[in-house]
């Protein structure tokens, strides 16, 4: 399949502060945004380590007084990562990254915590957005709005006994609708080539390189983080996000014909790869060249790559039920993922979630 790409601005780059470079962290700005609004303001936006308190916790969900809940950290039920789960443990002020926010004083930003990450901040594509009567908007894909489509569902993420026929009608619409398709086909070929630019760079280094972004970039950067076919990549961090054809993904991993000798994973992958026409690639990276052996055991990356979603309660655009939802099809496919909720969080990048961030990328990167 030949997707074009050409419609890519090359994308906002800030090197490392201190050399060598040993990561690049490649973040997805929302719908409507752009790379030089988002990733300035996200990059020196200042962490107070005492407002935050640079902790990470799994468990029961409560408050921990200062505005974070104590979300799940989900643990996959894959026997093979039985023994090398990749949830994150407590972590508290003895972690490096508290040390190093303690050593700077009251504050540090995003770009000094990580003093030898190169970040990249690309720019979506200028789209006709059918929900805004065809006007032109940045984004990574075309979406309808995503309150009315939440409408049908109850708040833990099941249907709504209650719902109205017309909401679930508008949500089975929704659910099987091919509007984001051609967006994705291109945010996530353009995605594949930058993170292999930066493997390149790196020496071949796939753990250094992140990808992750903010609401529609969160959603599209896990897209391109389950299509992808290279070596794990260090990590993948959401903030305020979702997922497109999250339940047809969940769908077909619990779908455990006899006769299927796939994994959860693979069945999930594969129900994507269909959605969007994305075929394996015989080279390993990228995507959109067909193999014609489907029927081959392909690495699926992902599996060994560290999971992060941040999200607010008060996230009145994308509301918390739609995260909840990717942690619950993430879990389906028996990957693991650390997921944190913030009492007071609204759709933003808030200096909590970027703190927890920082953590979690301090324990899952190489230094």
């Amino acid at each position: 399949m030949d997707i074009d790409i050409s419609g890519f601005a090359r994308p906002l780059t800030i090197n490392p502060q201190s050399q060598p470079h040993k990561h690049t962290i490649i973040l997805l700005h929302g719908r409507g945004s752009n790379s030089t609004e988002f990733g300035p303001a996200l990059l020196f936006k200042p962490l107070r380590a005492h407002r935050s308190r640079l902790h990470v916790n799994g468990g029961s969900g409560g408050s921990n007084g200062n505005g974070s809940i104590n979300s799940s950290n989900s643990k996959a039920t894959n026997p093979r990562n039985s023994t090398n789960s990749r949830s994150a443990h407590n972590t508290t002020s003895n972690s490096p990254a508290a040390a190093y926010y303690h050593r700077r004083g009251s504050s540090i930003t995003l770009r000094e915590a990580l003093p030898h990450a190169k970040f990249i901040f690309p720019t979506a594509v200028s789209l006709h957005a059918k929900a805004l009567d065809g006007c032109a908007v940045n984004q990574w894909f075309d979406n309808w709005p995503l309150a009315p489509m939440v409408a049908s569902w109850n708040y833990s993420g099941t249907p709504s006994s209650s719902s109205s026929s017309s909401s679930s009608a508008y949500s089975n619409q929704k659910d099987n609708d091919t509007l984001p398709i051609p967006g994705l086909q291109q945010t996530v070929r353009f995605l594949h080539d930058l993170i292999q630019t930066e493997i390149d760079e790196l020496g071949g280094d796939a753990g250094g390189v992140v990808i992750g972004g903010f609401s529609q970039g969160s959603a599209a950067s896990l897209i391109a983080a389950l299509l992808w076919e290279g070596e794990s990549l260090g990590a993948w961090v959401g903030m305020s996000g979702w997922m497109p054809f999250a339940r047809q993904i969940q769908r077909a991993a619990e779908d455990e014909a006899a006769a299927d000798p796939n994994t959860a994973l693979q069945r999930g992958v594969d129900k994507l790869r269909n959605i969007l026409d994305f075929h394996h690639v015989s080279s390993g990276a990228g995507a959109g060249s067909c193999d014609e052996d489907s029927t081959r055991e392909v690495q699926i990356p992902i599996e060994h790559t560290p999971l992060f979603m941040a999200h607010g309660l008060k996230d009145d655009k994308a509301p918390i039920i739609l995260s909840r939802m990717v942690r619950s099809c993430l879990e389906s496919l028996h990957l693991d993922i650390q997921h944190k909720e913030y009492e007071y969080g609204e759709h933003e990048c808030s200096e909590e979630a970027l703190c927890d961030v920082v953590n979690f990328l301090w324990e899952k990167l190489r230094h």
